[in-house]
């Protein structure tokens, strides 16, 4: 019988370590790396009509620049923040397009809800979906949201890479939604310091 037990915690103990985190108006911690050479880049694109200035567009042009020639694309997300009326979709699904014009359908992962943003919406919801079998370095990458242009405020892409050679370093990331339920909110985030 111990043994059984030890064998259940095991499996408990792994499974909790490999888990995303959610942040239901709140930032979960949901990926961790280290290495040698560690590093990011960033690319955000607006897609929401409901505020014409600048007006948004779908698809959204996410340009990826800066990784270096020779690193290896360690981890890649593609985040989306979406107001909802009702409830959230139970299936989302987004199209993203490569810089060689492939085109990939994503089902992300709901990673937090929260409030509305004075829009009129029930609430807000982010999603993560994992594109790192489609981002190969720097380019011109697309998504689009299989939600309306009203609703989804944007994208952004996330690309994690590593030159193998270096400093060795962490990065940690962070996710979910905080959404101010007034135009007056305000929220503190407290991180643990990383070891």
């Amino acid at each position: 019988m111990p043994g059984n037990r030890l064998r259940i915690l095991l499996i408990a103990l792994l499974c909790t370590f490999t888990a995303y985190g959610n942040g239901n108006n709140s930032l979960g911690l949901s990926y961790s790396y280290t290495g040698a050479g560690v590093n990011y880049v960033q690319a955000s694109g607006k897609i929401a009509y409901r505020c014409p200035t600048p007006s948004g567009y779908s698809p959204v042009q996410l340009t990826i620049a800066g990784i270096p020639t020779g690193a290896t694309i360690v981890k890649a997300f593609l985040y989306t923040t979406t107001g909802y009326t009702g409830v959230i979709p139970s299936v989302i699904r987004d199209t993203f397009t490569t810089p060689s014009l492939t085109s990939h359908v994503v089902t992300p992962l709901n990673v937090g809800a929260g409030g509305d943003k004075n829009w009129g919406e029930t609430g807000n919801y982010t999603t993560r979906g994992d594109v790192t079998a489609y981002v190969t370095g720097n380019g011109i990458y697309k998504a689009a949201a299989s939600t309306t242009n009203n609703e989804t405020d944007g994208f952004t892409l996330l690309v994690i890479y590593s030159t193998g050679t270096g400093v060795t370093g962490n990065i940690f990331l962070y996710d979910g939604i905080i959404a101010p339920r007034t135009a007056n909110s305000s929220s503190t985030v407290f991180l643990p310091n990383p070891v």
